[in-house]
């Protein structure tokens, strides 16, 4: 191999591979050898900070408004669901109810625990004929209300 400095793409891709500008047979080593301007540990290091702040970045969106707004009605959106729940199971204990009665009774909040599940349904489906006259989330809510 020649010292120049214009690398053919292949021998820039057989160095990567072996692990940066060490020679075919030679081990890679935590000290940094001659020629090279960076130690392995300083292209490990730039990963982390690269990846710390694209992590920062994300976090940093929930700075605004908009998003605090909708953080927060999610949140309280999920909050009376659990605290209803748990409270009725509760009650219902000291209330001398039988088990499998609160156990059915539990199985309406699994509805909720698996909304992931059936919310892509509801968003992309219409129901037939009361999609037209209400609209698609109407008419889901209407059909909700009913149920």
């Amino acid at each position: 191999m020649s010292s120049s400095p214009t690398i053919r793409a292949g021998e820039a891709g057989a160095r990567q591979a072996r692990g940066g500008d060490a020679p075919a047979g030679a081990a890679r080593t935590g000290e940094a050898r001659a020629g090279e301007a960076d130690g392995p540990d300083t292209a490990h290091d730039e990963r982390r900070s690269r990846r710390w702040h694209r992590w920062v970045e994300a976090a940093l969106v929930y700075r605004e408004p908009r998003v605090l707004a909708m953080l927060f009605l999610g949140f309280s959106s999920g909050l009376p669901f659990y605290l209803y729940f748990q409270t009725l199971s509760a009650w219902l204990r000291q209330s001398h109810v039988a088990l499998a009665t609160i156990g059915l009774l539990s199985l309406a909040g699994m509805f909720y625990s698996l909304k992931f599940v059936w919310a892509p349904v509801v968003d992309r489906w219409g129901l037939p004929g009361l999609t037209r006259w209400l609209g698609r989330r109407r008419s889901w809510m209407l059909l909700a209300q009913v149920g």
